[in-house]
């Protein structure tokens, strides 16, 4: 039979060539969890992270996110290593008969009380039974007192799932000086997320988190009930992430930050709003107390660069001011972080469908259209400004790219096979103060 190629042969390549864009709307809360042995779970609702055995803690944690209204479509938990883990009777009275179970590497505990006995004789029973499984037994210290079951893992390292089944809580700690070392670990595992916060309280792990933050692309959303942020000292922690000029970390002052997550929900509500059609101020967030700050109080905080919840007038708690420890907006610097990713993912898209760009006129027109093409899109996202008239009739355009002609470039440079263009953008920016003057009169006259 004949072939229609012989007649019309068509071929049609696909140069659709794109590199994934990296997300900016994921929170992470760095736990450190022995619910589970990977180093990052992600969870698509409240519902899912209750039901998988997670700790008190990380659960408020991310409670807060799944509370706001409009919330992400995810939340993930990055697991440190848990050094320290403590097991606790959780019902309010013991009778002979109740069963006491946790779970550790998929081989149950148990102890089951006998008439007479009080908590430390569940942890002491408890003990008695983990004794029993060497295996077991081996990854901990076990110590039983009247506050708990304590459980201090000898190789932190590996991850050991440990988990209360039976009238039994869990509260977990990682090592003070390890935290870098898990962040690097939750990051190389996967980097799908963009702002975290820690379950664990602490101006040590704070300060420890944000210099971390510091050398990625990524925010760090902190919390502090220390006193002296909103006192006139400048030795609290938000004075020294002040003084550091932090860019990558914005410090909430919360005085309910030990039973609360109110950085959590500030990510749950803003990272619902696209890089650039946002302000982190004036956000109301659910299921948050308000601190109460004195006006003097309030002015130290912001003073320092911190950030607060409080209550504006009646039914209205809003957060203010959105500012990272340097100061500068965090709405700022996510757009930056969003345009950077959007510019060199678009550049390299189109460098790898292209055969071969000449450094010729037309091989530079393609390299800044693409360019203008990226910037257009951030002016479209409300980051960039649009092109606007001043008072005179002038047009002010929201950014100017500078390009050479390819004629004028040296033989040296082109044997480097590199193409130098600068470009210059006017910030959208955002109004969050207004300020009116007005009078009141009986005449327009006089």
């Amino acid at each position: 039979m004949a072939d229609l190629s012989q007649i019309a042969n068509v071929v049609i390549s696909l140069d659709t060539a794109s590199i994934a864009k990296a997300s900016f709307g994921i929170p992470l809360a760095v736990s450190p969890t022995t619910a589970f042995s990977e180093r990052v779970r992600k969870y698509s609702s409240y519902n899912a992270a209750q039901q998988d055995g997670l700790d008190p803690q990380t659960l408020k944690a991310l409670s807060a996110v799944f509370s706001q209204t409009p919330r992400p479509n995810q939340a993930w938990v990055g697991r440190r290593n848990a050094v320290l883990v403590n097991l606790t009777v959780t019902i309010p009275s013991i009778v002979a008969g109740n069963i006491f179970t946790f779970n550790v590497n998929g081989t149950d505990i148990t102890y089951t009380a006998a008439s007479g006995d009080d908590a430390e004789d569940v942890y002491t029973g408890l003990n008695t039974a983990l004794t029993a499984q060497s295996v077991i037994a081996a990854l901990f210290t076990a110590t039983a007192s009247a506050d708990g079951l304590s459980l201090t893992i000898k190789s932190p390292d590996t991850a050991t799932v440990i988990k209360p089944v039976t009238n039994l809580g869990i509260s977990s700690s990682g090592s003070d000086d390890g935290l870098a070392a898990d962040l690097n670990a939750i990051q190389q595992e996967d980097s799908g997320w963009y702002g975290f916060a820690l379950v664990e309280r602490g101006d040590d792990l704070i300060s420890a988190a944000a210099a971390w933050a510091e050398t990625q692309t990524k925010l760090f959303f902190a919390c502090s009930d220390t006193a002296g942020i909103w006192a006139s000292g400048d030795t609290d922690i938000a004075s020294q992430l002040q003084e550091l000029q932090y860019l990558r970390t914005s410090l909430i002052a919360h005085k309910a930050a030990a039973t609360e997550y109110p950085e959590m929900a500030w990510m749950g509500r803003c990272f619902t709003i696209a890089p650039g059609g946002e302000t982190w101020a004036l956000k109301t967030l659910s299921a948050i107390t308000p601190s109460k700050f004195s006006d003097t109080e309030q002015s130290y905080v912001f003073q320092k660069n911190a950030n607060a919840y409080e209550k504006y007038a009646e039914n209205t708690f809003l957060i203010n001011k959105g500012k990272v420890a340097s100061g500068e907006w965090i709405d700022v610097v996510r757009f930056r972080d969003w345009l950077v990713d959007n510019i060199q993912k678009n550049m390299a898209s189109l460098m790898i469908r292209q055969k071969k760009v000449p450094y010729t006129n037309g091989g530079i027109a393609l390299i800044v259209n693409n360019l203008n093409g990226s910037l257009i899109q951030g002016q479209q996202a409300g980051g960039i400004a649009p092109d606007e008239r001043d008072s005179d009739g002038n047009t002010v355009p929201g950014f100017k790219i500078t390009y050479p002609n390819a004629a004028d470039m040296s033989a040296d440079i082109k044997a480097t096979r590199t193409l130098y263009i600068e470009f210059v953008a006017l910030l959208a920016g955002a109004i969050q103060l207004v300020e009116i003057n007005g009078s009141l009169t009986y005449s327009y006259e006089g």
